[in-house]
């Protein structure tokens, strides 16, 4: 009976060793561990995000997801040959925006003045719709809006300062989400027709011809 027992003892396996516990340690980590590791690591990423309601398959919690840069800032400045007052008129007035706006075919579901804080309209590029809304409207100092379509979307504001008796011009584009800021950056580089500055350049030779 002895020697059974104590064969059976001889049999046991050694304790384990300190770096076989890391080792085992590492071995259980949960599944939203690893998935964040390989986020990080593999694709280069900040720190990702939790976003609530997405279950990993096993049920153990949220997935972390990959978080990109979704913002993207584009500033211009152009001075006008003209007074403030009919410059902020002239660029309020939607029906005339298609001389200066590339591709704008029509504007439908207007429900007020477009220079007034709250009003909402869709500008329509060919078979492409951008639902946009007045966030900000003070006459004859600043316009902000909210524009949004597949690829372009997120907030325009335009100051008018006056100098002298010309108009200093200021627009800002704020894109939100990846496509728009890709097409943003796109838009935003050099002068050429349908880019923002070449239609920034078509409304200073409007409103100054306007003016003379």
């Amino acid at each position: 009976m002895q020697s059974g027992v104590g064969s059976r003892l001889q049999e046991r396996p050694p304790p384990p060793r300190p770096r076989q516990l890391q080792a085992r340690k590492r071995a259980i980590e949960t599944e939203d561990q690893i998935l964040n590791r390989r986020a990080r690591l593999h694709c280069a990423l900040p720190p990702v995000r939790l976003k609530p309601g997405r279950r990993s398959r096993s049920g153990r919690g949220n997935v972390p997801l990959p978080t990109l840069p979704r913002m993207g800032h584009h500033r211009f400045v152009v001075h006008v040959k003209a007074p403030r007052e009919q410059v902020f008129t002239l660029w309020n007035d939607l029906n005339r925006a298609h001389e200066w706006i590339e591709g704008l075919s029509r504007i439908t579901d207007v429900t007020g003045p477009f220079d007034k804080a709250g009003t909402r309209y869709t500008m329509w590029f060919g078979p492409m719709r951008s639902p946009s809304e007045v966030l900000e409207a003070e006459r004859p100092r600043l316009v902000k809006t909210r524009f949004g379509s597949w690829l372009l979307r997120g907030v325009e504001q335009t100051a008018f300062e006056e100098e002298g008796d010309e108009t200093r011009l200021t627009q800002e584009y704020w894109t939100q989400g990846i496509i728009p800021a890709i097409a943003g950056r796109i838009f935003a580089i050099g002068s050429y027709k349908g880019s923002f500055r070449g239609e920034l350049n078509s409304f200073v030779r409007l409103a100054e011809r306007k003016g003379q």
